[in-house]
């Protein structure tokens, strides 16, 4: 089989599979500008995308990839299919779902979800039609497809990784998917290729500012809702795809829907076997590492005689605070308007404006200011904030919409420890925050939210104690912090989303320096 040659395989993984038809090398391969390989010889007129150097049709080099963009080059063939065009724009999917009953009106629902290789966001999400039918608009890039129905009549609840696709700009394809799968195994493929799995696949935290979504599962359900159980993680996923698209266009905001609990292990399987001698190298996905998504929507569902209530929360993943809430109650003839109403309460509460904030503050100072004085200072609290006003224009004359947030309330944990000549110093005591403790001015408009964080402690002081071996070195005193700040910025920074993570260090005055970091979080009720 030559480097070429073409692989037609079908890889099944536990109840799932992704299925290969023909494989070929693809048209359009690129390669990051100063990696191309020595002896490589570029046509005359080649045209390439900023940052990138189109390989010439039919070869390919370690860390080749789909061009971006895609534009230049033909359509991949990864499952069988019929392609159309090329050119700019994104690539239209297009099918039917065959192999498993699709459920009547008001008893089911379905869906395809177009997973991003290797970074696992939902890129499009489809919901299919009485018939089966499906349209997906993709970006040019590598995704895995997981088609999923719950069907409450049937009692039945299908979901599988069913097809692996190679979108090219502008390209337009026919697809039929299938829940039928073919008996070949990752084991049978490996024992047949002679080659280890990779160790387990490595996951990576999302940019900071970005929000990655992933939903749970929504447990609780009774009877034959017991299949909303897990039929409620991918109906609100595909609801939040489309929702957050809805509202992209509407204000800028931008939410990427993690795929982490669809069908993660075959996607990550597919990659791990594309390092197989049975797949020809130049048509599989870039290894790389799975978004871990830093934001999660947890729910249940409650049953009564006649209806059926869902709660959800949305909350950070790291720490699990709170940032949105919603319940719903709907009859058993609309038990599948729950998701949709999910959908939008959590894009609100990633999205609106907060009416206030929780802030997370931790820091250290370090006080050098004479000979022999070496003392640390380290602190860390929470404070809640409100909206005090909203302002046209922020801090420095900054244009856009402002809103203004005060602190309430709040506490802090001070400590101190270090030396002053030959005597050691510790203290520590707990304080409470207020008003006087400073405020928040956050851009409320625009993609972006610039944000300048004004919070200097209100005259605090540290009770220490002095100890040593010298007869002077004991007695009680107080450590003074006026002009310390647990919160402060000189020029505000700028967040993709309302919550605000950010740090920085000051001089307070020589010999003395501090360093700040905080997490503000915006609190949302969505219903």
């Amino acid at each position: 089989m030559t480097a070429r040659a073409i692989v037609a395989l079908t890889l099944a993984v536990g109840t799932g599979a992704i299925a290969h038809g023909a494989v070929a090398v693809p048209a359009d391969l690129c390669i990051p500008v100063g990696q191309l390989p020595p002896g490589i010889t570029l046509p005359p007129g080649t045209k390439s995308p900023p940052g990138y150097v189109r390989l010439p049709p039919g070869i390919t080099v370690p860390g080749a990839m789909t061009c971006p963009g895609g534009g230049g080059g033909s359509g991949n063939t990864g499952t069988s299919g019929k392609t159309k065009g090329s050119g700019s724009g994104p690539a239209t999917y297009s099918g039917i779902l065959r192999g498993t009953p699709l459920p009547a009106a008001g008893t089911g629902r379905g869906g395809v979800l177009a997973v991003g290789l290797p970074g696992g966001d939902v890129a499009a999400a489809a919901a299919l039609s009485s018939g089966g039918r499906f349209t997906l608009k993709l970006p040019a890039g590598t995704y895995g497809l997981v088609t999923w129905v719950v069907d409450l009549k049937r009692g039945t609840f299908t979901e599988v990784a069913s097809a692996l696709v190679h979108a090219s700009a502008g390209q337009a394809r026919t697809l039929p998917l299938t829940t039928k799968l073919r008996k070949r195994t990752v084991a049978a493929a490996r024992a047949a290729a002679g080659f280890a799995l990779p160790p387990g696949f490595t996951t990576v935290t999302a940019p900071a500012g970005e929000k990655w979504v992933m939903v749970d599962t929504f447990p609780g359900g009774t009877g034959e809702h017991t299949l909303l159980e897990k039929g409620m993680q991918d109906m609100l996923t595909v609801d939040l795809v489309q929702a957050a698209e809805a509202e992209k266009a509407r204000s800028g905001c931008v939410v990427a829907v993690s795929s982490l609990n669809n069908r993660v292990d075959e996607l990550v399987n597919e990659l791990r076997f594309q390092e197989s001698p049975l797949v020809d190298p130049s048509t599989t996905v870039p290894r790389g590492h799975w978004v871990a998504p830093n934001v999660e929507v947890r729910g249940g569902i409650s049953d009564s005689a006649a209806n059926h209530t869902v709660t959800a929360s949305v909350q950070i993943v790291e720490g699990g605070q709170v940032i949105g809430t919603a319940s719903h109650t709907v009859d058993d003839a609309n038990v599948f308007d729950l998701s949709p109403l999910l959908a939008k309460d959590v894009i609100k509460a990633l999205c609106s404006v907060p009416t206030a904030y929780t802030a997370t503050l931790d820091g250290t100072s370090h006080i050098a200011r004479s000979p022999g004085e070496s003392l640390d200072v380290t602190w860390q609290g929470t404070m809640q904030l409100a909206k005090l006003a909203d302002a046209a224009g922020g801090p420095g004359n900054a244009p856009g919409a402002w809103r203004i947030y005060g602190v309430v309330n709040g506490s802090m944990h001070i400590t101190v420890s270090g030396s002053e000549g030959d005597c050691s110093v510790s203290g520590s005591a707990d304080g409470t925050a207020g008003a006087t403790d400073g405020n928040l001015n956050v851009r409320t408009d625009g993609a972006k939210h610039p944000y300048e964080p004004l919070m200097a402690w209100g005259g605090e002081s540290v009770p220490i104690t002095i100890t040593g071996a010298d007869p002077s070195c004991h007695g009680q005193g107080d450590l003074p912090l006026n002009g310390a700040s647990w919160a402060q910025l000189d020029t505000p920074a700028s967040s993709n989303s309302f919550t605000l993570e950010g740090s920085a260090d000051r001089t307070i005055q020589p010999g003395w320096t501090e360093h700040m970091h905080w997490l503000f979080t915006p609190q949302v009720t969505a219903s």
